[in-house]
């Protein structure tokens, strides 16, 4: 079997679990009061444009209240990309209205960036700590990293985004070292550049607003966004970089006491070389089963990074839905439909680099 046969075999496997998913998303919503729930989930199927509560209620009697075939009728939408609707008002501050998956895409597209961004950063800085701390067994830089591990671990992310914020949040306090944006994305709404549509919820020509700014050659909005994304970065690889650092140190730990190691000294090859050829390798190995604890952590993370420096990602559409959430029960579906789906792509991405970097599997 070669790799896109275990790929194939791998999106297969997914599919029970995606659609175990849409059940508990739909009975997660079904557990509100039933006109919050029938009414906006069957609306969007009148279209695109928004209506009143009174409008909604004027419905009820069309649609039927059976949840088998009110969960078809989601499943349907969901698959056919008819999301549902979602308006602004109630004095709710709700970034978009219309369309929910016209309009949510470009949401998803900047806490993308935030999650990648945070992953290439998280996994190189603790890779490398984790390897200078297994080569200095017993210095205080080990001891102060395996401290750090735990204790970065345990530290909830809603504690970290404040201190952050405190410290190198720009205009607060007396800090020297305050010199980071913490509020918004750094996109100036009254004043939006070309490559970003009139609406303000889609860019051009790649959707991902950062990399469209670069291409646009608009480097002071290009700058703008990545002095907005350091804080909101910070705070999630904090949490990661700790997760990693853990499992990197006890997997390099065993590790280098292993048989091969051993053999390997006696016939002088270099401590540097052995660590980064082989150690490392074999310890990354051992690291990507825990992942899942990790990508947990991540999605934790993102969700308090953007409410915290009120960063327009799916996490705030998260918090603004819960506000409201017979207003956008049809967003609040949709947003945790996307972080479960989210999950199992990363999962999935980290079996098949499994697979790819760990010769014991055959395909």
């Amino acid at each position: 079997m070669n790799m896109w046969m275990y790929i194939a075999r791998r999106v297969l496997a997914f599919i029970p679990t995606l659609l175990l998913l849409t059940i508990l998303v739909f009975m997660m919503a079904w557990m509100l009061p039933h006109e919050y729930f029938i009414l906006p989930l069957t609306a969007g199927f009148l279209g695109p444009t928004p209506h009143g509560p009174s409008y909604y209620y004027s419905i009820m009697k069309i649609y039927p209240s059976d949840p088998a075939l009110t969960y078809l009728y989601y499943l349907e939408g969901l698959f056919t990309g008819n999301w549902g609707i979602t308006a602004s008002g109630f004095g709710v501050n709700f970034p978009f209205s219309g369309s929910v998956f016209t309009n949510i895409w470009f949401f998803v597209r900047i806490s993308l960036v935030l999650i990648v961004v945070s992953a290439i950063i998280s996994i190189f800085v603790a890779r490398s700590l984790a390897t200078y701390a297994s080569r200095n067994t017993g210095s205080r830089l080990q001891q102060f990293l395996t401290l750090f591990s735990y204790s970065g671990f345990s530290a909830p992310a809603i504690w970290i985004a404040p201190l952050l914020m405190l410290i190198f949040g720009k205009g607060i306090g007396p800090y020297p070292l305050g010199i980071f944006p913490f509020s918004g994305i750094g996109i100036n709404t009254y004043s939006l550049p070309s490559f970003i549509s009139p609406s303000g919820v889609s860019s051009s020509p790649t959707g991902f607003i950062i990399i469209d700014a670069l291409i646009a050659g608009d480097f002071p909005i290009f700058f703008s966004l990545l002095m907005h994304m350091v804080l909101p970065v910070a705070t999630i690889s904090y949490g990661l970089v700790a997760s990693l650092l853990r499992f990197y140190m006890l997997s390099m730990d065993e590790e280098k006491y292993q048989e091969y190691v051993k053999a390997a000294r006696s016939r002088g090859v270099r401590e540097r070389e052995l660590f980064n050829r082989h150690i490392r390798r074999n310890a990354t190995i051992k690291t990507m089963p825990q992942m899942g604890v990790v990508i947990a952590n991540m999605i934790l993370g993102l969700i308090v990074a953007e409410n915290f420096f009120d960063y327009y990602g799916i996490g705030m559409l998260l918090f603004q839905s819960l506000l409201v959430p017979y207003l956008q029960i049809w967003a609040l579906m949709a947003i945790i439909f996307i972080l479960g789906l989210i999950v199992l792509v990363s999962s999935l991405l980290v079996d098949i680099l499994l697979a790819y970097i760990d010769p014991k599997i055959r395909f």
